[in-house]
């Protein structure tokens, strides 16, 4: 058989083969016809012959295959020349396309030129392969691929560090045995012995005879053949149906049907209409709508109405609790400051009113110098309140030493009751 006769066989078989997605395999045994090209430093003739492989998958991926192959040729001298290449390669499959995967190798070349050469000579060196598989989802497989053998020191032409490099065509047929993929060729996941459905579109989720489940198209988590509203938007709470629940679009609580105020804002308190309810926006007790003074700082006692007050009912004085002084001065502390602009609100509330700020102290010391002690607490007292809008004309600052006592002063404890300061109710 020519050569050209060869080549043009092989294109027919392989544009004949049916060829699929690589399965993974243990063992390839495989035939192949190969055209070899040698060196012309060689001076033999390009020629084809026959050869045999073997490989091992250490994965669906890699493999360690050996592959020989004997080619007849002439030389100078009318010799009738024997080739016999053989290779140890590391293979790499890759997938590339449906059906087709590329093929990467490299490893060890050896030479063997035998026939009418006395003696026989070998050749070692570097071989690469690259080639493409085509395999279905059966035990065979067909291969195509282009082989390159590098030789640096070449025993035929008997010349150290003379290079030469050879040149291979191979195509073949392989077969494998041992752990084999499936044919599937719906991709579902069912063999097509054991599938009933063997057209089952791409991506549908199958049962164990490989027929579609049931669908959920709007994703909504009721099936299909139960799905009384099959195009529910995204994201929709459903009832058992899959028909869209009661909304409650503004989050009061109320759903939208029983909703009389639908745009009620976030975390506002709404009644059984989804109405808001009244608020208390100064937080003082009194709701807003009977809130006659609706800006009472927080803490300010408050009358019905809503405004501050000073004196509880039926009583003219009030300790102010909590306003300290520094020690034996009339200057306050900062402490008591938001109690004092508590009792600024509550005055300013009622511009009718007049007070008196009267300063204590315990029975320690000169009864003169507690007197001028109170006195100039009192009056800090009141020029604090002054200073916070309070007209001077509403208040008198009086100190009155240790009169008046309401603790015990033979006591820690009743001594720091007696040093205070006081309103008093004026006529």
């Amino acid at each position: 058989m020519s050569r050209r006769i060869m080549v043009m066989a092989l294109f027919v078989l392989l544009v004949a083969v049916p060829v699929a997605a690589q399965e993974r395999g243990t063992l390839e045994a495989g035939l192949f016809g190969r055209f070899t090209v040698l060196d012309r430093d060689l001076r033999l003739d390009d020629s084809a012959g026959l050869g045999g492989r073997l490989g091992y998958f250490f994965n669906d991926r890699f493999a360690l295959e050996a592959d020989g192959s004997l080619t007849r040729v002439d030389g100078l001298g009318a010799q009738h020349v024997t080739v016999r290449p053989l290779h140890l390669r590391f293979l790499y499959d890759i997938p590339a396309w449906d059906q087709v995967s590329l093929l990467l190798g490299a490893g060890y070349a050896h030479y063997r030129y035998g026939g009418d050469l006395e003696p026989s000579v070998s050749d070692w060196g570097f071989g690469g392969l690259v080639g493409l598989r085509f395999h279905d989802c059966g035990p065979f497989s067909f291969r195509l691929e282009g082989t390159l053998d590098k030789f640096s020191d070449v025993g035929l032409i008997g010349a150290v560090d003379q290079s030469a490099t050879n040149w291979g065509l191979q195509f073949g047929a392989s077969l494998f045995f041992g752990q084999q993929g499936r044919c599937d060729a719906d991709n579902d996941g069912v063999a097509d012995k054991q599938d009933r459905c063997p057209n089952t579109p791409a991506g549908d989720a199958v049962d164990g005879n490989g027929c579609s489940l049931p669908k959920d198209s709007d994703g909504d988590g009721v099936l299909d053949p139960r799905d009384n509203c099959p195009d529910t938007p995204r994201g929709e709470r459903v009832d058992a149906n899959g028909c869209p629940l009661p909304k409650d679009s503004d989050g009061d609580g109320v759903m939208d049907p029983q909703d009389k105020c639908p745009d009620t804002p976030r975390g506002e308190r709404v009644d059984a209409s989804g109405c808001p309810l009244p608020k208390d926006s100064d937080g003082d007790g009194v709701l807003d709508p009977q809130d006659k003074c609706p800006d009472t700082p927080r803490g300010t006692r408050v009358d019905a109405s809503g405004c501050a007050v000073v004196f509880e009912e039926g009583k003219r004085e009030l300790v102010l609790e909590g306003v300290y002084f520094e020690t034996a001065k009339a200057v306050l502390l900062p402490e008591p400051q938001a109690i004092l602009d508590r009792v600024a609100a509550s005055l300013a509330a009622s511009p009718d009113l007049k007070v008196e700020v009267a300063g204590y102290t315990d029975s320690r010391g000169s009864r003169a110098g507690n007197v001028r002690l109170s006195q100039a607490r009192a009056k800090a007292v009141a020029d604090y309140l002054i200073g916070k809008g309070i007209a001077a004309g509403r208040l008198t600052a009086k100190g009155y030493g240790p009169d008046k006592p309401i603790g015990d002063n033979a006591t820690e404890e009743g001594r720091a009751r007696n040093r205070r300061v006081e309103l008093l109710k004026m006529d």
